[in-house]
């Protein structure tokens, strides 16, 4: 007996065939999804697809370490996980797209908050670890070479003995340098060439190493032009490094170096003595204020109230405006100078006008 006859079996029918209608419609959806989600996969992995990416934003610095041997991929990776790309793939398709990527560089990296785009990316990798590990010493102007050297032992870079012993020794192949053992005391062979500067040094590096690296700063700021005015002024590196020494110790103020410079050009032509109390200072070891009658007698051919012309060498490390002023003399009538409270000096033709008092004189 058929219980399922007339309208009961037709509704249920048409029940069936909507269920079967929805089924395939279910079915195409998650085939198209899935075939969707392999191209964009494949895309992904494409390396030359065209790349259209957005720079990522981050909110605050972020630290990575790239270590070596890395491959493009493990760092797109990195890069992904650390948020600064969209994806595990989009860096390594653009190394690879931008021909950098086998010219990434392992280091620890600093990306600071901010917007990031690939190309910036690229650009710091390419560049190198921008986190220094090095140690910074400032040597002013004016330092002697053993004050160069304590600077740099202080710092946990060097020993000051070793570092001066091998100034004093060491094979530098520089034409403009004393000879190893050429230097009269109180000087350092290498005084005055130990160049002022802010340096950054590994602390893995010895005393050969920096003194190298400030010798190679030395050979940078003694330009061809300044070259050219040495052999004008028919002077030696040396000579103009020594005299630059004196200036940068007699002078205080930046305005006076080229006057001072032009007073000691004007005295070595005259066949004058320099009567430079730098040069008397640098003999006792110590700052003496004033100077005794007794300082001046001491005997040294650094001692410019005794010796006429330059001293044997360098009493200190000028910088680079001392030897522009030794190179770049100002011409006036000025023969003497004497400092003031101030600082600053007064000049004067002649020798009555220099002993002639002032109220703003150092007392």
């Amino acid at each position: 007996m058929d219980y399922m006859s007339g309208p009961k079996r037709r509704s249920f029918t048409g029940l069936k065939a909507l269920l079967i209608f929805f089924g395939i419609i279910i079915l195409l959806l998650c085939g198209a999804w899935l075939l969707l989600r392999g191209w964009a996969e494949e895309t992904a992995g494409n390396l030359s697809a065209p790349i259209s990416v957005k720079p990522i934003a981050i909110s605050q610095d972020i630290t990575i370490e790239i270590p070596a041997g890395a491959s493009s991929a493990d760092i797109s990776t990195l890069l992904y996980e650390a948020g600064l790309t969209g994806n595990s793939v989009v860096f390594r398709r653009y190394a690879k797209q931008s021909g950098i990527d086998i010219q990434l560089r392992a280091g620890e990296y600093v990306f600071a908050a901010g917007l990031w785009k690939l190309e910036d990316i690229g650009e710091l990798l390419l560049k190198g670890s921008n986190v220094s590990h090095d140690i910074r010493v400032t040597i002013p102007e004016g330092l002697t070479a053993g004050a160069t050297a304590r600077r740099f032992a202080e710092a946990g870079l060097c020993d000051a003995e070793a570092f001066l012993k091998y100034a004093e020794e060491g094979e530098f192949g520089r034409d403009y340098l004393p000879q190893s053992g050429s230097s009269i005391a109180p000087g350092s062979r290498l005084e005055g060439f130990l160049v002022p500067d802010t340096y950054f040094i590994d602390p893995s590096w010895d005393e050969k190493q920096i003194v190298e690296m400030m010798l190679k700063q030395f050979d940078h700021i003694w330009t061809k032009e300044w070259q050219d005015k040495a052999d004008e002024l028919d002077m030696s590196i040396g000579e103009v490094v020594t005299l630059a020494s004196i200036i940068e110790k007699e002078a205080a103020l930046a305005a006076d170096r080229p006057i001072i410079s032009g007073v000691f050009h004007k005295r070595l032509a005259l066949n004058m003595l320099l009567q430079s109390c730098a040069t008397i200072q640098f003999l006792l070891g110590e700052p003496k204020v004033p100077l005794l009658n007794s300082d001046l007698e001491i005997e040294s051919p650094y001692n410019t109230y005794k010796y006429l012309g330059l001293p044997p060498g360098p009493i200190a490390s000028p910088g680079v405006a001392a030897l522009s002023a030794a190179l770049y003399p100002e011409e006036t009538d000025y023969l003497y100078f004497r400092a003031k409270n101030d600082g600053s000096h007064r000049f004067s033709a002649t020798y009555e006008e220099h002993i002639k008092k002032q109220p703003d004189d150092q007392q």
